[in-house]
């Protein structure tokens, strides 16, 4: 396949569009690639090169957090003040002997300045994730109980999202206006350009730390620090360890029936290009269909090295499984995302043997630090974790990290350009991540701080690494930029 001339465009409705040469899927604008998110991404559909521009944060600018759930703070309570001189006591024997004077208590250390966390997280409409303003909360009282930030507590302002731009953008202007507000911290927003419009470079020039990168213009956003992958790294692991590592020359391919597919298979066929070539069989599937056993046999999947499922819903996982026994083919690998990663599907059995690709290791059932997330969660009183919940952990401590290095370097509370140097600094590792990461990406691809990815899998009910941390060169997808 020759290389994709590409560019980024608006496209139908609430979707981005890609906009390529050389596709070889047609319609009715030439060939395109629909940027366009599913819901269970976690992070993200394995091979959707897609996401929804449909997003938000609730409210306007007025104090009442633009009719979104009302901010959460949390401070620190004041340090006791010292009593003024005291009188000095007297004993009772002997009479004529005054007792002396008491010590003056020494002055309580003074509590240092909190640090204004302002937070936009979508909560409402047809996409939400109240769990990840769950998490946040969860870690800012974590962080806080452990000292905070060199002694300074983070104060938490939530501004949540709704279901349209309007509101999104309402949000990121209330903290382009907040003069209080230095960094603004992005738990996840699938309509992200009013946002970036707003607090990124052309707008209030306010650092963006987080954020799930849904989006191919969410990876490549100045301004953003984000420890998410991204959608490219992460579909195209699942592809490379389908062809490089299980030795798959042949993919049956479930696909949803839309032009999200039409382009989810093109970047696919790009792939599997750059990696020496495999055969595809590609079925389209509506997500409302109950039974995949018709498009399943259709896609020869009893023929085939493996099962690539393009659907990135946890309504796919146990049809999928059912039609495989069905079909006799039970013990065929299947690659996808995470998004069938909870715990009825393990406890089921549905992802028995199933490669699942994901950028952190929150997931897996014996890991130290996945299992010191859990106990954060326990602690809190809160259900444990899952899905985007693990992604934003590692926001969350990259946050923290940066945090540090910028209050060193401000000497107290820092500001916005304090905060963009420290991210822009910062080099290191972070909670359920790999080894190293540092900001701002290579190249082109500035908010990709983190391109790892890794593979896991339910072997024997216990969610298993299959491989070490991959970290993928993110100049492989330059063409599909143009």
């Amino acid at each position: 396949m020759p290389p994709l001339n590409c560019k980024v465009g608006p496209g139908p409705g609430r979707a981005r569009r890609m906009f390529c040469d050389d596709l070889p899927a047609k319609g009715e604008e030439g060939d395109s690639i629909v940027l366009i998110t599913q819901s269970r991404r976690w992070l993200i559909a394995v091979c959707t090169v897609v996401a929804l521009a449909a997003a938000a944060c609730g409210g306007d600018d007025s104090d009442d957090n633009g009719g979104g759930a009302a901010p959460a703070t949390t401070t620190a309570a004041p340090a006791a003040e010292a009593p003024d001189d005291e009188p000095a006591a007297t004993t009772a024997a002997p009479a004529t002997t005054a007792a002396p004077a008491a010590e003056p208590e020494a002055p309580a250390e003074e509590s240092k300045p909190p640090i204004k966390m302002a937070v936009i997280n979508q909560e409402d409409g047809l996409y939400a994730w109240p769990e990840v303003s769950e998490n946040t909360r969860i870690f800012v009282d974590w962080i806080n109980a452990n000292g905070g930030i060199d002694g300074h507590m983070l104060e938490m302002d939530l501004c949540t999202s709704g279901d349209d731009p309007e509101s999104a953008q309402a949000c990121a202007q209330r903290f382009a206006n907040d003069d209080s507000a230095e960094f603004v911290y992005i738990a996840t927003i699938l309509n992200s350009a009013p946002v970036y419009e707003a607090l990124g470079p052309g707008g209030a020039n306010k650092p963006m730390i987080g954020q799930m990168l849904w989006d191919v213009p969410d990876s490549l956003q100045p301004g953003l620090y984000s420890t998410d992958p991204g959608l490219l790294p992460l579909a195209y692991e699942a592809i490379r360890f389908a062809v490089e590592e299980d030795g798959a020359s042949s993919l049956a391919v479930l696909v949803d029936d839309s032009d999200i597919g039409e382009a989810t298979l093109a970047v696919v066929d790009y792939f599997l290009s750059t990696l020496g070539g495999a055969t595809l069989t590609p079925v389209k599937i509506n997500m409302g269909q109950a039974d995949f056993l018709p498009a399943m046999t259709r896609a020869g999947v009893a023929d085939s090295d493996g099962l690539v499922l393009l659907i990135a819903e946890s309504a796919a996982c146990q049809p999928t499984r059912d039609a495989m026994e069905a079909l006799g083919v039970g013990d065929v690998p299947a690659y996808l995302g995470d998004w069938c990663v909870g715990e009825e599907f393990r406890t089921s059995g549905t992802a028995e043997g199933w490669r699942m690709v994901t950028g952190g290791r929150g997931a897996l059932t014996n890991d130290p630090q996945a299992q010191m997330v859990r106990d954060v969660y326990e602690a809190a009183g809160a259900e444990p974790p899952a899905g985007l919940a693990f992604a934003a952990t590692m926001n969350m401590d990259f946050l923290r990290q940066v945090l540090e290095l910028a209050v060193e370097r401000a000497g107290g509370v820092p500001t916005g350009a304090d905060v963009t140097a420290a991210a822009e600094e910062w080099s290191g590792s972070i909670l359920l991540g790999p080894d190293t990461m540092d900001c701002p990406g290579v190249g082109i691809w500035a908010s990709t701080c983190n391109s790892a990815a890794i593979v896991i899998s339910l072997q024997d009910g216990e969610w298993v690494a299959l491989e070490d941390f991959q970290l993928i060169d993110v100049a492989l997808f330059d063409p599909l930029l143009g």
